[in-house]
């Protein structure tokens, strides 16, 4: 329920180009240990520190960010500076250079570059001042630089302080929270003004409900409710505590507004709270909260008008009399009795449309004058325009109802275009369209020799698909008028087709039909035939690298043949489960054309090498690699690798 959560969790991107390296250079002493800090006792904020070949001025400091500022000696060379945990700091001035020189190479090829043009972008000159946030309290940090040129070469040793962030303290601010006038059913607005700009602070709302089971209705348990949510927002977002929390602060006087798309109903008190926190996770500050009811929706009501009866289809205009949200939707009179016959009062329709349509209920919810029209409908039946105000998840008015009966089917002489593209081996690309008007239709595909079978004409299409609908159709749960009606078609249709078997011949259909099984139109066809499999595109070579101590980044690189013609490389790769990896072909093949948002799956094209990157991998983890690399005629060859973290 945490709106500002939504706002302001942007994170870094992917590379944010951060602590790097270098060639081997030559140093003035290759060994020094950049941890071993001889003016550590010195080390004061506001105080210059005289190191090598910089001048270093901690300028401000705090629990989670420094500030600083880099005086070179030499103006014009070029340097680069970094922060670093103390205890992830390599040994030695060497080790820096070349971990440092390691990532450079890994970023700039990456993202295409040379390293002289990712340097070139990124290192600087002269005086800087400089800022790092999302640090940790009561943690020691190395703060180094040196300089650097372009083309990578190290031109001075490694400089370097160290400093230990203080911990967070309790401190004197207070928050004035403010309600708008402008409450509504379904929005109002805050401001927030804090008594310290300086102080970051973390804002949002309580329903009710959440705030009596999760702070026990007492702004004095907010803070041990902060203290639990912000370290579990962290790990579901595989971010630092500093950081997260670097990314949900605010500072400084705020408006903002609470709408529905915060979840904001009619009827409904919410509390809104706004309270400081430190870098560690924790209140920095009392908690203030205030509450707000929102207003109870105006009554609407509708006017109804009939606009076209057709034996498939229905329009009607609904003129509400106010702009309030509500639903409109079609519905067979005969589902208007109970199982004993009986007729359902309104209110027991309502009920059973909100339950059979479920979340798709969104589906159906207009505002303002609007034109209502469904397609396909059963011919010569019974139908309701069913009309009711609903609002923030409630019913807000009395049903309205409108009855009529569509007319009787009559064939028609509507066409389709049929299009066929993209043929492989295993896949094709279809696509039709009615060339008059909207229709329904059914449309499939079926093996040209069973086409010749059934008499290769209409009435084979015909057999074929109403033998398709007889093995889908389940007469125990819905009418076969009824199942078609929501099963037909009306509009424009592209679909890809694959467990297609290779060199062999089909044939796709599209065929008028409305739900009483009458068929309206000829069939239209086209008639296509797969590629033969060949061997697809071979890969040549397969390099892991890593970064980090633990967990790890680690980037698994493809390379494919020099002449390897690749139009599709698509990989699942999940750490610690083999499922994907253990799957036969086929089903390797089908799952990775799901792109499956459960798993990590990657699809590119038209490249010569493929990077799949996982971070956070624990030291001693396995990720499975598994996918398909394709060429423009639908050639695959399956790879399959695993990768153990040291």
């Amino acid at each position: 329920m945490m709106k500002k959560i939504l706002h302001n969790l942007l994170f870094g991107l992917l590379f944010a180009f951060g602590a790097v390296s270098c060639n081997e250079p030559e140093v003035n002493d290759p060994q020094k240990n950049p941890n071993d800090n001889p003016s550590q006792e010195k080390v004061e904020v506001g105080k210059p520190i005289t190191l090598d070949d910089f001048t270093l001025t901690l300028t401000a400091l705090h629990a989670g960010d420094v500030f600083l500022s880099i005086e070179p000696e030499n103006k014009e060379m070029t340097y680069w500076y970094s922060l670093q945990v103390k205890e992830d700091m390599p040994e030695t001035d060497e080790e820096v250079i070349a971990t440092d020189r390691e990532y450079f190479e890994y970023v700039a090829s990456y993202n295409g570059l040379s390293l002289v043009e990712l340097l070139s972008g990124n290192l600087v000159s002269g005086d800087k001042e400089w800022m790092y946030n999302s640090l940790s309290p009561k943690t020691e940090y190395v703060l180094y630089m040196y300089g650097l040129s372009v083309e990578g070469e190290a031109l001075t040793a490694v400089n370097s302080i160290n400093f230990i962030t203080p911990e967070v303290k309790k401190l004197d601010c207070t928050f004035d929270i403010v309600v708008g006038d402008n409450i509504t059913a379904n929005s109002f607005s805050v401001t927030i003004v804090p008594s310290d700009d300086t102080v970051g602070y973390f804002y949002d709302i309580f329903p009710a409900w959440m705030y009596e089971e999760y702070c026990l209705s007492d702004a004095e348990n907010i803070p041990a409710f902060i203290a639990e949510y912000i370290p579990a927002l962290a790990e579901e977002n595989n971010y630092s505590i500093p950081a997260t929390v670097g990314a949900i602060s605010c500072y400084g006087a705020l408006a903002d507004d609470f709408t529905l798309e915060d979840g904001i109903q009619p009827s409904n008190t919410y509390f809104v709270f706004a309270i400081g926190i430190g870098a560690d996770g924790t209140a920095t500050t009392d908690a203030a909260v205030v509450s707000v009811t929102t207003a109870r929706p105006p009554m609407n009501t509708f006017e109804v008008l009939e606009s076209s009866i057709e034996d498939d289809r229905a329009t009607f205009y609904v003129n509400p009399a106010q702009q309030e949200s509500y639903v409109a939707l079609y519905e067979l009179q005969e589902y208007m009795y109970d199982a004993e016959g009986n007729p359902l009062s309104d209110d027991e329709i309502i009920e059973a449309i909100l339950a059979a349509q479920g979340e798709k209920i969104g589906n159906h919810i207009y505002s303002g004058t609007k034109s209502v029209f469904d397609c396909p409908m059963i011919p010569n039946k019974d139908y309701y325009c069913l009309v009711f105000g609903y609002f923030g998840g409630e019913v807000t008015t009395p049903l309205t109802k409108v009855a009529f009966k569509t007319k009787e089917a009559d064939p028609n002489d509507t066409e389709f275009i049929v299009s066929v593209a993209e043929v492989t081996a295993n896949t094709a690309s279809v696509s039709f369209q009615p060339y008059i008007e909207p229709t329904p239709h059914m449309f499939n595909i079926m093996p040209y020799s069973q086409y010749q079978e059934y008499g290769a004409n209409d009435d084979a299409i015909k057999r074929f698909n109403d033998e398709l609908i007889d093995s889908l159709w389940d007469p125990t749960q819905m009418s076969r008028e009824e199942w078609l009606s929501r099963a037909l078609e009306t509009t424009y249709n592209s679909w890809k087709i694959d467990g297609l078997k290779d060199n062999t011949k089909y044939i796709v259909y599209v065929i008028g039909l409305v739900p009483d099984g009458t068929y309206t139109t000829k069939a239209f066809t086209k008639e296509f035939t797969t590629k033969e499999l060949k061997e697809g595109p071979q890969i040549k070579n397969i390099l892991f690298t890593k970064q980090g101590s633990d967990p790890k980044f680690i980037s698994a690189w493809f390379y494919l043949e020099v002449d390897s013609n690749v139009a599709k490389f698509v990989m699942s790769h999940i750490v610690d489960d083999s499922t994907v990896y253990d799957m036969s072909d086929a089903d390797l093949l089908a799952y990775l054309e799901q792109k499956n948002d459960t798993t990590f799956v990657n699809e590119v094209t038209n490249q010569t090498y493929f990077t799949i990157n996982d971070s956070n991998v624990p030291v001693g983890s396995t990720i499975y690699y598994a996918g398909a690399v394709y060429d423009p005629e639908g050639n695959y060859t399956i790879v399959r690798t695993t990768y153990t973290v040291e």
